[in-house]
């Protein structure tokens, strides 16, 4: 029933309680003039100019329901139409010229219907491109950020990274004479956090050609794993893999793609402070078309003010984030011809999605066997 519902009126995009209001009224509507004509509380003259509120109906039902509902209701009005001014066994030959008046008049219904139609889809087509100009808007806003950060990036990246190794160098050499090794070990530590954010800035302003081979996406989820353990259980999260046999290789550069699955896992554990459950599971799209991978935690999740930014570059709500994790990952993803996406409950969790064509294969690189 629902399924026929929606093959009925699925051509409009309005709430369907809204289109079904609108129709059912529209039949109350008819059932009501109909009733009042038979039970003879309405005149000839009075039933006629009734009429013409049908044109109101049916543009309203058109506009609102859908082309299908429409015609339902242009139909009906014919009908109608005909009961009130033909009486019944009248052939064509017998019609008056006051009667046959009225098959202009009905075939205005249809029009109305087929004008109607025709607007309110060419409306909702400048609507749906509206709606992707402003996404390619956007698109090309983000593009611009990309590039403005790969510049810096790259300038920062290539005049402090070798002081940084010459710092590191000396700070191990003083440590191996000094008493109080605690301080120094701090000072390694964060020089080795530093040159790990220049690394980051690196990767997102010069990221690298992918170096295809033939990869299953059972193997690397396996990877992602055995590299997090350490991780995840002092975080006390329990990981969970579900891999999907079924699933084909696909034309991807390997060491990308782990990097690109270990930022959504250590993000996942770190949204989860007191613990919890992070699930990477593999898989087929329903229609076949797709691999999916998945990667979902049981922490706060992401408010929703704040998801349209979680992707956008130097963006992070933690104290020592970099907010580029998200930013590679996405752009690995999309240099593979797939595309990332996320959902997310306050309180319930967040669950990414890393989404490829099945098959997936880049023109123009050079592949080679895993």
């Amino acid at each position: 029933m629902g399924r026929l519902l929606e093959t009925f009126f699925g051509e409009r995009s309005f709430h369907p309680g809204l289109k079904l209001a609108v129709f059912i009224l529209a039949l109350l509507f008819f059932a009501t003039i109909a009733a009042v004509y038979f039970f003879g509380l309405l005149a000839r003259q009075e039933a006629r100019l009734l009429t013409y509120f049908f044109f109101i109906v049916i543009f309203a039902v058109t506009y609102y329901c859908g082309f299908k509902p429409g015609i339902v209701l242009t139909i009906a009005s014919s009908f109608l139409v005909v009961f009130f001014f033909i009486p019944a066994g009248t052939t064509f030959t017998n019609l008056t010229p006051g009667e046959l008046e009225l098959f202009p008049f009905l075939a205005l219904y249809f029009l109305t219907a087929i004008a109607t139609d025709w607007l309110r889809e060419n409306y909702e087509n400048v609507e749906r491109q509206m709606a992707r100009n402003k996404e390619l808007y956007e698109q090309a806003k983000n593009i611009e950020k990309l590039a403005l950060a790969g510049e810096i990036a790259a300038g920062i990246a290539h005049e402090i990274r070798n002081p940084l190794t010459v710092v590191q160098g000396y700070l191990q050499i003083l440590r191996r004479n000094a008493q109080d090794r605690e301080i120094f070990d701090i000072l390694i530590e964060e020089i080795k956090r530093t040159n790990q954010i220049v690394s980051d800035f690196l990767k997102f302003s010069r990221p690298s050609r992918p170096d295809l081979a033939a990869v299953c996406l059972n193997n690397l989820a396996e990877t992602a794993v055995t590299l997090i353990a350490g991780e995840a259980a002092r975080s006390n999260v329990t990981v969970v893999l579900h891999k999907d046999p079924g699933v084909p290789l696909l034309e991807v550069d390997r060491e990308q793609l782990i990097q690109a699955l270990l930022n959504l896992c250590v993000n996942g554990i770190q949204a989860m402070p007191r613990g919890g459950t992070l699930t990477i599971a593999t898989g087929l799209s329903p229609d076949g078309s797709k691999v999916e991978v998945t990667v979902s935690d049981t922490g706060d999740g992401i408010p929703r003010e704040l998801m349209p930014k979680i992707f956008a570059p130097f963006f992070t709500t933690r104290e020592h984030g970099t907010g580029l994790g998200l930013s590679i990952s996405q752009a690995v993803v999309n240099a593979h011809g797939g595309h990332i996406s996320v959902e997310s409950k306050p309180g319930q969790g967040s669950r990414f999605t890393l989404c490829f064509p099945a098959g997936n294969q880049l023109p123009g690189k050079q592949k080679k066997e895993a």
